[in-house]
């Protein structure tokens, strides 16, 4: 084989190398990319089941709040502590704003205001708690 042969042998060669290279590129692509699809199809399937847990667990609370089976009681608990918390962080966010929450919707009410303007129900001074926003401090400059 002269020169010239081996000189073309070598570019068939590095030819095929290269087809090849390229081949096993795009098959890897092409099967990254099927993976991706398919992860993110089990993970739209784990969202819409972790969904439906909620909804069921939210559902069995509405139904059963009252009278629960025992394995569920601690549960219940929490979500109802949880909801005092959020509704005292909510007053104490209308307190910053000179407003009170809604007894009826929970919405903000300006101070004075009589009716709630998302829901329209009356709003009675009486029954409107006005939140002390500090009051260890207001403790302490009532006895100096």
């Amino acid at each position: 084989m002269d020169f010239k042969d081996k000189i073309f042998k070598l570019g068939g060669d590095v030819r095929n190398s290269a087809g090849k290279i390229a081949g096993d590129a795009i098959d890897g692509a092409k099967k990254a990319a099927e993976k991706v699809k398919i992860n993110s199809a089990i993970a739209k399937s784990e969202s819409t089941i972790q969904n439906a847990y909620i909804s069921i667990g939210k559902k069995y609370e509405e139904l059963h709040s009252n009278d629960p089976e025992r394995v569920f009681v601690s549960f219940l608990d929490i979500i109802e502590r949880e909801k005092e918390n959020i509704a005292q962080l909510n007053q104490e966010l209308a307190a910053i704003d000179n407003a009170v929450v809604c007894k009826k919707c929970g919405k903000y009410v300006q101070q004075g205001q009589k009716f709630c303007s998302a829901c329209g129900a009356r709003q009675d001074e009486t029954e409107t708690e006005f939140i002390e926003l500090n009051p260890e401090k207001s403790s302490k400059d009532s006895e100096n």
